[in-house]
């Protein structure tokens, strides 16, 4: 066989198909191949398309917000919250990211990780009470426990937000009352008796703060609770609350009183002495102690005082018409007295009886007014119950149809793709049978040429070699 026809017979046999390489696409391709994707709302491809991307760029932020928000609409919760936890710790996000981001901690079921958030969006909105509301909410689902601060911040904002709603006050001073905060407890409770001057468990609050600094006034404060609390048992734990603190103060530093025989003096108006059981040797002018019989005191002074007067005058003038006017006077100076005295506590009965009526009137009135307010509060403790229920039904079913939303976007995208993939293989085996023949039919032409060329049929031969050229990839192999 001659070199030439060796040579394309060689160049013939081997494979006839082209092997194309593709260019490589870049990690700048595939993010902005993703980015347009998530904007087309295409968030499967973008999310495949940005894995690729982070992959070698695992510092791109802008990357990162994309293929979070990519997850949370796709409703791949919990990949999600990493993908925004790592564009967060990157750099700090603003409003609508962090809204995103507690959208999918909400969507995972993650509580105590929403707290932090809340935190930042509540000093970048420090004036949006719904940011102020999510945050306390949170921290109570959470336990306050957990978070005593964050428990204490909350309530500090609500408090200063909607000063209107008593319960954050109500709570305000209870914690501050539990933290031993005693001032800002008094001054939270005082507000609160400002515009319920008649709860019991105001006045209560305030001497539970008052305790330390002024039993006294704490002592009052349970009474006034007693006096308005219609609980029985309640009554009886502020009059105990009461009682120990007035006993407390009484025994702090307790007064002996000292009498003074009428025989030793001659002044009814002298001070009686009364002295400190802690300081026995020191004597104080004070308030006469309860036990002594001052009105018997005086009596005898006077009594001692007459009787002297009297002798001094049989001295000087031993008549009896001398010392019987005075003895007739002083006689009529005790009936005075007694009369005085009989109508002083005619009068104060009197006045007793009065006050006693008039104060169950008003306690009557107190009643009245306080159970008004006890009705209204509670009316509107249902009224913001259903509308928290609504609103929390709400945004439940919201976030059902999101999620089948989700659901249904990626079933329908599995389906495309499925079908996508069926008829791309299709193609693919047709066109390699297509070639196959195509193979074949110009081998086929090939030999026959072949042996036109080989049996001296030369003008056969190159007609038929022609037509192999035509269809032939390398026509310069021929």
């Amino acid at each position: 066989m001659k070199p030439k026809k060796t040579l394309i017979l060689l160049i013939l046999v081997g494979s006839y198909e082209m092997i194309l390489a593709a260019p490589k696409s870049t990690a700048p391709d595939f993010c902005r191949h993703g980015q347009s994707q998530s904007a087309s709302g295409d968030v499967l491809n973008a999310i495949k398309s940005l894995r690729k991307c982070l992959e070698k760029e695992p510092n791109n932020r802008d990357a990162w917000v994309v293929f979070s928000n990519a997850l949370l609409e796709a409703g791949q919760f919990k990949e999600s919250v990493s993908a925004f936890a790592k564009a967060h710790a990157l750099k700090s996000g603003d409003t609508p990211f962090l809204n995103s981001y507690l959208e999918a901690l909400q969507g995972a079921g993650l509580i105590d990780e929403q707290i932090p958030l809340l935190a930042d969006l509540g000093q970048k909105n420090p004036s949006d009470i719904k940011i102020a509301k999510k945050y306390y909410e949170a921290i109570t689902s959470a336990g306050p426990l957990k978070h005593p601060d964050e428990y204490l911040s909350a309530l500090q904002t609500l408090n200063a937000l909607d000063p209107l709603d008593r319960g954050y006050t109500e709570k305000l001073a209870a914690l501050y009352l539990e933290r031993s905060n005693f001032e800002k407890a008094e001054a939270e409770y005082r507000g609160l008796l400002n515009k319920s001057p008649e709860s019991s468990d105001f006045w209560a609050g305030l001497g539970a703060a008052q305790k330390v600094s002024d039993p006294d006034a704490a002592a009052e404060c349970y009474r006034k609770a007693t006096l308005f609390s219609d609980d029985a048992s309640q009554k009886e734990k502020f009059r105990a609350e009461s009682r120990s603190l007035s006993k407390r103060e009484k025994n702090s530093t307790p007064l002996v009183a000292t009498s003074i025989p009428p025989a030793q003096t001659s002044n009814p108006k002298s001070t009686v002495a009364i002295v400190s059981a802690s300081s026995p040797k020191s004597k104080v002018t004070a308030k006469i102690a309860p036990s002594f019989d001052i009105k018997a005191f005086q009596d005898s002074v006077y009594r001692v005082e007459l009787e002297k007067q009297l002798a001094i005058m049989k001295l000087k003038n031993p008549s009896p018409t001398v010392t019987q006017p005075i003895a007739d006077k002083a006689s009529e100076s005790r009936e005075k007295a007694a009369q005085a005295e009989k109508t002083e506590k005619a009068v104060q009965v009197e006045k007793a009886a009065q006050s006693e009526k008039a104060a169950q009137a008003a306690q009557a009135e107190k009643n009245e007014k306080a159970a008004q307010a006890e009705k209204a509060a509670q009316a509107e403790k249902n009224e913001k119950a259903a509308q928290a229920e609504k609103v929390a039904q709400a945004e439940k079913a919201v976030q059902a149809e999101k999620k089948a939303q989700a659901e249904k976007a990626v079933q329908a995208e599995k389906k495309a793709q499925a079908e996508k993939a069926a008829q791309a293989e299709k193609v693919r085996l047709e066109k390699l049978a297509l070639e196959e023949k195509t193979k074949l039919d110009r081998r086929e032409r090939y030999n026959r040429a072949l042996g036109f060329f080989n049996t001296g049929k030369m003008d056969s031969a190159a007609k038929a070699f022609n037509m192999v050229l035509k269809d032939s990839p390398e026509p310069e192999a021929y």
